[in-house]
């Protein structure tokens, strides 16, 4: 039944370049079948009350039977993926949440101290302290919170990260919702991302961002206290301002944003940089440097001024500011980690140096058309030779190369509008990947 008909329409007769067969998006709607069936399995058998266990158990079974339905049926699934796609992040979401609660009755847990610290810090900023320059280790450790070691012994007691992963759960904190788990913050930003991404997409393959959310785990990630939420939202809004617009300033002001909350997004300045000045020149290129510096700092500088040496060592904790960190991760640290070959601390920055300046330079000499959309996702093959290269870090850049491969393939659509496209013609449409900036 599988047509041969293409599609590049996302709204009402937008052509956004993107083309999947009707096969395709049939796989797509089995896929999601597999991660409804999963929802409602890991769902099965969970204490909950009456009401909420009938409908956790029924509703992923059966939107599961009814996606494998629409794939088998004559109808094309391509029109409605937005709404398939939402079947699927409710499913998912819904059995992660309650195969979260099973393992652990408070429903959410620390799984890292990196939420732990970010809950302790805007304790204090509220009680008037500096988060960055106390002690942060509570007494008792949690049991289900990681310490992250050090290499000559110790853990790390202080924040090491920007201001935003202390502001981001401020709101919660000041409100009544403050009474919740404080995961509730990145969980919130974990489905805005993935709304957005659903929301963006051409409809004939909606789904597909939900897929990548409900496979990866990325909804647990954040009830255990993973906090890469924080940082992707509003990369996505800055990569969405960039491909719809081409608007370096609204660009700079949410990559800004996204820098305040983590240091992996740091990876993509010089190449925004580099790509700005290339296309538009030195103009473009200073309006992205003052907007992202001016968002940065909106979100920082109280905390520098407050005590700029405590700020700077928590930030700067990655590189050694409070001890070597011990090494781990998937990337090539796995060499040492696994007893392979004892390599010291300098090889892998060594490493990193090279494949940091090697990138760089391959980017600006070769980067042209679709390619410059790689300066989004550059930080993976960068951090996969760090001395930490934990699997969040690739993880939770998934949806980023998923954003990426739609504005390079002119597909990005608008989601508060559908004539939106129609006015803001995507601006490197019609051009090929080797044509010069």
């Amino acid at each position: 039944m599988a047509s041969d008909t293409t599609s590049g329409t996302a709204e009402d007769g937008v052509d956004t370049g993107f083309r999947v067969t009707e096969y395709g998006a049939n796989i797509m709607c089995l896929f999601g079948t597999m991660f409804m069936f999963h929802a409602g399995y890991v769902s099965f058998g969970v204490d909950l009350p009456a009401a909420v266990y009938t409908a956790l158990v029924i509703f992923p079974w059966l939107a599961g039977l009814l996606l494998a339905g629409f794939a088998l049926s004559p109808v094309d699934p391509r029109p409605f993926g937005r709404w398939l796609a939402f079947v699927v992040v409710a499913g998912v979401l819904a059995g992660d949440l309650a195969a979260t609660y099973s393992a652990s009755p408070e429903l959410f847990r620390f799984g890292t101290d990196t939420l732990l610290f970010s809950r302790r810090a805007v304790d204090l900023l509220v009680a008037g302290t500096n988060p960055y320059a106390v002690d942060l280790t509570p007494v008792p450790y949690p049991v289900n919170a990681q310490k992250t070691p050090l290499l000559g012994g110790g853990h790390v007691s202080t924040f090491s990260y920007p201001a935003g992963s202390i502001l981001a759960y401020l709101p919660q904190r000041l409100t009544g919702i403050g009474r919740f788990p404080m995961h509730l913050t990145a969980l919130t930003a974990t489905v805005a991302s993935v709304t957005y991404l659903v929301l963006v997409s051409p409809r004939e393959v909606a789904v597909a961002p939900a897929l990548v959310f409900s496979g990866m785990g990325m909804y647990t990630d954040a009830t255990g206290g993973i906090i890469d939420a924080l940082w992707l939202f509003p990369l996505l809004l800055a990569m969405h301002a960039l491909a719809t617009r081409e608007d370096w300033l609204r660009t700079g002001v949410w990559f800004g944003i996204a820098a305040s909350m983590k240091q992996q997004p740091w990876l993509i300045a010089p190449f925004l940089l580099v790509w700005a000045v290339q296309s538009t020149g030195w103009r473009a290129g200073s309006r992205l440097v003052a907007a992202s510096t001016a968002s940065f700092l909106a979100v920082n500088l109280p905390f520098i001024a407050w005590n700029p040496v405590a700020w700077l060592e928590g930030v700067f904790t990655p590189l050694g500011a409070h001890g070597t960190l011990i090494p781990q991760g998937v990337g090539f640290t796995v060499i040492r980690t696994s007893g392979l070959l004892e390599l010291p601390k300098t090889t892998f920055t060594l490493l990193v140096a090279v494949l940091a300046l090697g990138l760089l330079a391959a980017y600006a000499l070769r980067a042209r058309g679709r390619w410059r959309w790689l300066a989004w996702v550059m930080p993976v093959f960068i951090l996969f030779g760090h001395w930490r290269s934990l699997p969040s870090y690739f993880v939770w850049y998934l949806p980023v190369f998923w954003m990426a491969y739609l504005a390079a393939t002119d597909s990005v659509c608008c989601p508060h509008t559908t004539t939106d496209a129609d006015a803001h013609p995507h601006p490197h449409a019609n051009e090929s990947p080797d044509t010069p900036a």
